[in-house]
């Protein structure tokens, strides 16, 4: 216990001597320590959503009980996050070192850089609950957790500083770009364009109206649409004689 309250005192307070430490265990095989340090921060989060969850009206989690909903959280978060703590590792190793020349050492290198990043996520899941700057202290958090990771990178894999700031940066730039046009594409057109078939054209008789007067109607229908009046049928046209 004494070692992993050690390792998150110095994620916040000395996180580039925690990361210096890391360097120096590339050549250990084992990855226990910091596995054990993913479980206990994932179980903190499941509490603390736990007591979020608790605090929410019943009819919110409808259809499923309360009592569910708190024991849910409290068991699946700390799995999901030793789960996903392998695989932010793996996209890690695959950015940095790639799945060709990348070693196991590397990963067991960003698997350590990742569990001293989760660190943060108790503190982002508490201040998200405050209200109105509880998101923004969230962000700034996350951001500075961002930092570190870079960091890490740069410290534990002896990286060229410049390079590995930008390649990071122009790898966020790139996802939310991807996740603007996603959220852009989800959202609804905001005119649709007319289809003939749900215009009154008016038709005459024999359900046709000659080319000059169907432009016409076209023209006043539309201008009828824009003033945000309804369109009026005209009379039905006299059929034609034989």
């Amino acid at each position: 216990m004494t070692s992993l309250v050690g390792t998150f005192m110095s994620a916040w307070v000395r996180p580039w001597s925690a990361l210096n430490e890391i360097k120096q265990q590339n050549a250990s095989p084992t990855l226990k320590p910091y596995m054990m340090f993913v479980v206990v921060m994932g179980i903190v989060n499941g509490i603390i959503a736990a007591i979020v969850t608790s605090m929410q009206p019943a009819a919110a989690l409808a259809p499923i009980p309360k009592v569910w909903a708190i024991v849910a959280v409290l068991v699946l978060v700390p799995v999901l996050a030793f789960v996903f703590s392998f695989i932010g590792a793996f996209f890690l190793w695959m950015f940095v070192d790639g799945a060709v020349t990348g070693t196991a050492e590397n990963y067991r290198a960003m698997y350590r850089i990742s569990a001293l990043v989760s660190a943060f996520s108790p503190v982002t899941a508490i201040v998200g609950q405050i209200p109105k700057v509880g998101p923004w202290i969230a962000v700034a958090v996350n951001l500075w957790a961002l930092v570190v990771t870079i960091q890490g990178v740069v410290i534990v894999r002896d990286a060229r500083p410049v390079r590995a700031w930008a390649a990071f940066i122009g790898l966020i730039v790139v996802l939310l770009g991807l996740a603007l046009l996603a959220r852009l594409a989800e959202q609804p057109r905001t005119a649709t364009p007319a289809r003939y078939s749900d215009l009154d054209l008016g038709t005459d008789t024999t359900g046709s109206l000659p080319n000059d007067q169907l432009e016409k109607r076209l023209n006043d229908i539309a201008e009828q649409r824009q003033d945000g009046s309804a369109p009026e049928a005209p009379a039905p046209a006299a059929p034609k004689k034989k």
